[in-house]
């Protein structure tokens, strides 16, 4: 398995071939030659069977078993003990490239809901920082031309994006940003009742309440609206180039865009941000971040509609 390994091209992982004991595999023969195991079997008269195949030489292994090792036999009559004990040394410095590699990416990374974001800081002080990026990808599916083209992207303008057969990474200011592509893609989600909010595509608690004596709490996360100015049916759907809104607090309209580039959006937030619209496609919630000011409370507001991001 070593040479056949080595022959396609391999790391550490290739080259200690296959081990004794994978989870609850047990290989318990696997340690012992071909030759050891027929004079054992001869000295205690076991009958066996073989597969006919395993004389064939149209099979890689076979043809490495039966043509290749003993080639290299005469120059090492010992071949097997080498190559035995080389597998053993390259599994022990695979285990502290293993450990290794783990320190430096709980570092490096940390998560955030659905995304990974890696410290492109902490990247550059890695050497050699391909070689570290491709051992952290792995498990996502990101291959090592993949990791070269990263990392030399750390040094460009945001907005870089990689993809693998599952994951997209996108370059941003501060961050790497590693998420699925298996996501839930659904672009536009319509509300025509209050008990609609219960299918938001975010998870939203839902209250109308009266604005007398109301205690409001400045948080993100919390939407007070002019309950008698909400019309239905409502629509929550992601931004597009040229949306405006006049944010709350603010004087006068604003593109969605430099609003975004004013509250320090990250690329992957601008991606996952949700917009709530009324009817005519006018923007009442630039949700978990900012209402409009037509929708805001007054004093002459009756009613409030709470939405709260849960």
């Amino acid at each position: 398995t070593m040479l056949i390994n080595l022959t396609k091209g391999t790391g550490l992982s290739g080259l200690h071939g296959i081990k004794n004991k994978k989870n609850t595999l047990i290989r318990p023969l696997l340690c012992f030659t071909s030759a050891a195991i027929q004079h054992y079997i001869e000295n205690n008269n076991i009958s066996f069977r073989e597969d006919l195949s395993n004389a064939s030489t149209k099979y890689v292994r076979n043809k490495i078993r039966h043509e290749i090792l003993p080639k290299l036999a005469e120059i090492n009559p010992t071949i097997i003990e080498t190559l035995n004990q080389s597998a053993l040394h390259f599994s022990a410095v695979e285990r502290i490239l293993t450990q290794k590699i783990e320190e430096e990416k709980n570092r490096c990374f940390s998560s955030e809901k659905e995304c990974i974001k890696i410290n492109i800081e902490q990247l550059k002080k890695l050497t050699p920082l391909p070689t570290y990026l491709y051992y952290f990808l792995l498990p996502y599916h990101f291959n090592f031309d993949d990791c070269d083209q990263i990392a030399n992207s750390l040094l460009a303008i945001s907005g870089k994006r990689f993809l693998s057969s599952s994951h997209q990474l996108i370059k941003d200011r501060e961050y790497l940003l590693l998420t699925s592509l298996h996501s839930n893609n659904k672009n536009s989600v319509t509300i025509c009742t209050l008990e609609d909010f219960e299918n938001s595509p975010v998870p939203i608690k839902t209250s109308v309440v009266s604005n007398e004596n109301m205690q409001f709490v400045n948080n993100k996360k919390l939407a007070y609206l002019d309950a008698d100015k909400i019309t239905y049916p409502l629509f929550f759907r992601k931004w597009n180039e040229g949306d405006t809104f006049s944010p709350f607090g603010l004087k006068g309209k604003k593109k969605v865009s430099d609003f975004f580039i004013d509250e320090k959006f990250s690329i992957l937030e601008k991606k996952k941000c949700w917009l709530l619209t009324d009817k005519n496609d006018s923007i009442i919630w630039v949700v978990n971040s900012r209402i409009d000011n037509f929708y805001s409370v007054t004093p002459t507001t009756k009613k409030i509609l709470l939405l709260e991001i849960l």
